[in-house]
């Protein structure tokens, strides 16, 4: 049973952990807790999003989970109570964006030079 539900879930997961197989999660259907160990996730695709935020000053190069817990709390109610989600250890490795670098190279640039011209009349 708790194979068949989390067939519901696997398409999300796999869109977010890389190398997603159900057979990896340790599911209880009766308590409502779930738990995968040692997972990669899929950073293209964080970053994708990412990049939606203007402000984004960095993107993930890589980031692996070494244990991640979830609880839902309801499955009754499962649209409105909350699931519980517990992290153990998470490694992330991530750059500044040259995007970023760039525009604020310019910007300093662009001020330095506006104080030199009101420096001069």
């Amino acid at each position: 049973m708790e194979q068949f539900l989390l067939g519901f879930f696997t398409e999300q997961l796999s869109t977010i952990i890389k190398d997603f197989r159900k057979e990896r999660v340790n599911a209880n259907l009766l308590n409502g807790k779930g738990e995968i160990s040692n997972v990669e996730l899929n950073v293209e695709y964080l970053n994708a999003h990412l990049s939606k935020i203007q402000a984004a000053k960095f993107e993930f190069h890589s980031i692996h989970v070494n244990t991640l817990n979830l609880h839902v709390t309801s499955f009754a109610n499962i649209k409105k109570s909350p699931v519980v989600i517990h992290v153990d250890v998470m490694d992330i490795h991530m750059v500044e964006t040259l995007n970023y670098h760039t525009a604020a190279a310019a910007a300093a640039d662009a001020a330095a030079v506006e104080k030199e011209k009101e420096k001069e009349e």
